[in-house]
């Protein structure tokens, strides 16, 4: 029976704060992805490696482990581990069993290595190694615990690394609603084993039912170029949104698009002062954004929101989609007569006329 690891590597390392990706810190003068894959292959239990690389950093993934003299298929991952596993699971071949290990666990004993595939050999189609929890873990109320999710994706959103608080007043206060048995509690590990069909069955699920669970239907287009093109595409195979979301590249023509859409959506995590804001007060019906760089100096408060709400705010719009059109276009009409063309050259004009009379 034929083993095929596929080594997830495709993380950005945001919250590590390492500025580069998460697989290629060093550790004793080595990458943790060569040290994890060479773990992989030590074992003596696997067949093939797939190492799913971020989109932009295939070619040097592929290069770093030819010269650690590591023979490994390097794919393009995605945004999300759910995509980047999802890509690594359609280069998998026609192995019988998989196992799925982060390059993040660079130190993975080889006799767990072979004891996962001995497992899955003996027939069990999923096979996860786990360490007993020793500390100690208190549940949170509810309310608390969704504050904390909502806090976290927002600094994820904005690309922020993980930070220790800088005080008292840092400090989010949490009411603590019980202590868990820890004695039937686990640590999960990598490698986590599976028979290969069915761990392609289940994401396949996963898609079938994210699809159905869509509140209302819709078609996304994205435009531009840029490094997140094959992470996107990864995604939207993954999710099987291919009928949905489109890819739309460079577009020559931003006003006949913005005008043919019913929402213009600004996700940007960092921005200055971008042009297609302005070209979207003119030329969208609706405008929304999350609150990056100057935008909040301009768009009404009601069309700003934080990158982990923006699902949220979409379903409101939809719901009340004609109340929405009338308020953008009511609140946003006189910035169309003040972002012209002819005046910001009479405004530029003024300025340098002051600085040369101060002069």
């Amino acid at each position: 029976m034929s083993v095929v690891a596929i080594i997830a590597a495709a993380g950005q390392g945001t919250r590590l704060g390492t500025g580069g990706p998460k697989a290629l810190v060093d550790l004793a003068g080595e990458p943790l992805l060569v040290h994890a894959a060479r773990a992989i292959r030590g074992s003596g239990a696997v067949d093939s490696i797939v190492v799913t690389a971020p989109s932009a950093h295939v070619r040097l993934f592929d290069g770093i482990l030819t010269a650690a003299g590591i023979q490994a298929a390097v794919v393009a991952g995605g945004i999300t581990r759910q995509a980047s596993v999802a890509a690594g699971l359609n280069a998998a071949g026609t192995a019988d069993h998989v196992l799925i290990h982060d390059a993040a666990r660079p130190l993975v004993p080889s006799q767990i290595v072979r004891r996962v595939v001995s497992a899955l050999r003996r027939g069990h189609p999923a096979v996860v190694p786990a360490l007993p929890v020793t500390d100690t873990i208190k549940r949170i109320t509810a309310s608390d615990a969704q504050a904390a999710v909502a806090a976290a994706e927002a600094a994820e959103g904005l690309g922020e690394p993980a930070s220790l608080p800088d005080g008292p007043s840092d400090f989010r206060i949490e009411r603590v609603e019980t202590t868990l048995n820890r004695a039937a509690l686990r640590a999960m590990q990598t490698p986590q084993g599976f028979a290969l069909e069915a761990i392609r069955r289940a994401h396949s699920a996963f898609a079938d039912r994210a699809a159905s669970e869509l509140k209302f239907n819709f078609e996304l287009k994205i435009y531009g170029q840029g490094g997140e093109r094959q992470n996107l595409q990864n995604l939207i195979d993954s999710l099987k949104l291919q009928d949905r979301v489109r890819l739309c590249g460079f577009c020559d023509d931003v006003a006949a698009a913005l005008a043919a859409s019913h929402l213009h959506v600004i996700s940007s995590r960092k921005e200055g002062f971008p042009v297609i804001l302005i070209e979207g007060i003119f030329y969208s019906p609706v405008l929304i954004s999350t609150r990056a760089g100057g935008i909040s100096e301009i768009l009404s408060e009601e069309f700003l929101c934080e990158a982990a709400d923006l699902g949220a705010k979409i379903d409101e719009i939809y719901r009340t989609y004609g109340k929405y059109a009338w308020a953008f276009a009511q609140k946003h009409a006189g910035l169309k007569q003040t972002l012209t063309l002819q005046n910001y050259i009479s405004s530029l004009k003024n300025y340098y006329e002051e600085l040369l009379c101060e002069a």
